[in-house]
């Protein structure tokens, strides 16, 4: 069975589309550039994983009062509030690496300026608490996100200081990968939590360890991803953190574990790397198993997500949080032979 047909069974499906529409109201009531830019954005809306985290996370909780009418129209609120701050934080993060192209389309600052950009970004923010104000779990929920958004800033201002320190240890990497991806994908996954007013602080804990997880393997995919893929497959440029200065855990192994280019690297620490070292690099990363090493770490984080759910009883959520792991990992599985 697919799954969308095993999210319309939960009726998680129709709450999806009910998240769209509200997307779709909220970014057409703007005006001027804004406006222009928020229709833009409605063009492209990506894979929305992290509302449906919310959504499932909510199911888990409390499948009974999954379809109250209170709760659901909070849920709602809540689903379209973090796809609103993913969005913000991908048009400052474009903004911020002068990225050209996102989701197969030029990116706002390209189109627009850079002013713009800023604007934009710090509209959907707005948008997103105002919509978490609206709901039963204010007190709660916002908190939480409010956090994690200055958790993500943390995370991009520290690995903007980091840039070009081609010595970075694993261990900073997965602080980096915490603080700008995975720590607020475990916050989408604990606001659906809260939102039903029935999750444990075990609960909550169990869901945070799941989206941390979960969000540290899709990131981890991404820099494979980032080896293996064009630029017109995944949407927006490849190697882009690599050019700028930013170590993947592919790059980290293979300069751990090859002397030649670790020597070399040491030699080049604090400045960018060339056009031809960066051709060499690829090379060595997909000959030399640090490929296979990086998607053993992902298998790994996506195995340790799926135990955090141990706690819960089988449901049609639980199924579909499983399901969703694999699909982080499958994205790359028929690339990498392990």
């Amino acid at each position: 069975m697919h799954l969308s047909e095993k999210l319309s069974q939960t009726g998680t499906w129709l709450k999806i589309k009910q998240v769209q529409k509200l997307l779709h109201d909220i970014l057409h009531s703007s005006s001027g550039c804004l406006q222009a830019i928020m229709d833009y954005l409605l063009i492209s809306p990506g894979k929305q994983m992290r509302p449906l985290l919310v959504l499932l996370s909510a199911g888990l909780m409390q499948p009974g009062s999954y379809q109250q009418k209170k709760i659901n129209e909070s849920l709602i609120k809540v689903a379209a509030a973090v796809e609103l701050i993913h969005t913000a934080s991908l048009v400052h993060d474009d903004l911020i690496d002068e990225s050209d192209l996102r989701r197969g389309q030029m990116t706002i600052h390209q189109l627009w300026g850079k002013p713009e950009a800023v604007l934009a970004g710090d509209y959907l923010i707005a948008r997103a608490f105002q919509l978490l104000s609206e709901t039963g779990s204010a007190g709660a929920l916002i908190p939480v996100l409010a956090r994690s958004v200055s958790l993500l800033c943390r995370g991009e201002a520290g690995q903007l200081e980091e840039g070009y320190n081609w010595k970075i240890s694993e261990q900073d990497y997965f602080r980096f990968n915490y603080l700008k991806t995975s720590q607020f994908i475990a916050s989408c996954c604990e606001a659906g939590g809260r939102v039903t007013g029935a999750a444990s602080s075990s609960d909550i804990r169990a869901l945070r360890r799941f989206g941390c997880k979960i969000g540290q393997a899709f990131q981890v995919i991404d820099d494979i991803l980032d080896f293996t893929e064009s630029r017109q497959k995944i949407g927006k440029p490849v190697g882009l953190d690599v050019k700028q200065g930013f170590a993947t855990l592919p790059l980290i192994y293979l300069l751990r574990k090859n002397k030649r280019y670790s020597a070399l690297c040491n030699q080049l620490n604090g400045l960018p790397l060339s056009a031809s070292l960066w051709e060499q690099l690829q090379l060595e990363v997909r000959n030399g198993g640090a490929l296979e090493y990086t998607y053993r770490q992902a298998l790994n984080l996506k195995q340790e997500a799926l135990a955090a759910l141990f706690r819960f009883p089988p449901s049609p959520y639980l199924s579909l949080l499983n399901e969703l792991a694999e699909a982080v990992i499958s994205r790359v599985s028929q690339m990498v032979e392990v």
